[in-house]
C-alpha cells in the first residue's frame, strides 16, 4: 500500500518541481477508468512561482501528449513534454497509445472542471482551510490575511495604544520609555521608535 502524501525536500533547482509534476500526472493517470482522480490529488509547494510552473508543466504535457502527431507508428510528443511524459509512461508502465488515450481523458476532465486542480501553496492551503473554518476559529466571516510588515506593525501598535491607561505594566513601560527617550534627547513621540 502507497503513502497518502509524498514529501520531496530538496535545495533550489535540484528538480523538485519534476518530480512533484511526475507524481502529480502518474496518480491522475493511473486508473484509465477514472479521468477525475486529479479531483483528490494535492500537490503543495512554498513558493507561487513553482506552483505555477507545475501547473503549466502538467497542463502542458498533457496537452502534448494528447494532441501530438504519430510518425511511423510512435507518438511525437517532442520538447519539455517529452521527458515528464516518458517518466510518467515508465512508472505507469504502460505504451504510448495508452498514455495518449489516458492524457485526452484527463485533459479533458481538468478542462471542464478547471477549479478542482489543487495546485498551489502551503499557504494558498491554509488560507483556505481557515477560512472554510472560520466560525468555528471565532474569526469574523469576511477576514483579510495581511503579509506587508509595516501594516502589521502599525495595526499592532494601535492595539497597543488602545491598551494604554488600562493595563498597569503596559503603561509603566511605555512611560518609562518616553522618560528614557526624553533623557536621552530623542524626540518625546516614541512612535516612529515603537516601529523600528
Amino acid at each position: 500500500m502507497q503513502a497518502a502524501f509524498q514529501v520531496y525536500s530538496a535545495s533550489a533547482g535540484s528538480g523538485k518541481t519534476f518530480l512533484l509534476a511526475v507524481s502529480y500526472l502518474t496518480a491522475a493517470l493511473k486508473d484509465p477508468n477514472r479521468p477525475g482522480a486529479f479531483r483528490h490529488i494535492m500537490a503543495l509547494t512554498f513558493m507561487n512561482k513553482a506552483a505555477k510552473e507545475m501547473r503549466e508543466r502538467i497542463l502542458k504535457t498533457l496537452v502534448a501528449v494528447s494532441e501530438a502527431p504519430k510518425r511511423d507508428g510512435q507518438f511525437q510528443w517532442g520538447g519539455k513534454a517529452e521527458r515528464l511524459a516518458s517518466a510518467v509512461q515508465e512508472k505507469l508502465g504502460i505504451n504510448q497509445e495508452e498514455m495518449h488515450h489516458r492524457s485526452k481523458k484527463v485533459l479533458h476532465a481538468m478542462l471542464h472542471d478547471y477549479g478542482a486542480i489543487a495546485i498551489g501553496t502551503l499557504d494558498q492551503f491554509t488560507h483556505r482551510l481557515v477560512r472554510t473554518f472560520a466560525i468555528e476559529l471565532g474569526l469574523p466571516g469576511q477576514f483579510d490575511v495581511e503579509i506587508e510588515q509595516e501594516t502589521l506593525l502599525e495595526l499592532s501598535l494601535a492595539a497597543l495604544y488602545q491598551d494604554l491607561g488600562e493595563d498597569k505594566m503596559l503603561t509603566t513601560m511605555l512611560s518609562q520609555f518616553v522618560a528614557q527617550n526624553i533623557e536621552d534627547e530623542k524626540a518625546p513621540d516614541i512612535h516612529d521608535a515603537l516601529m523600528n
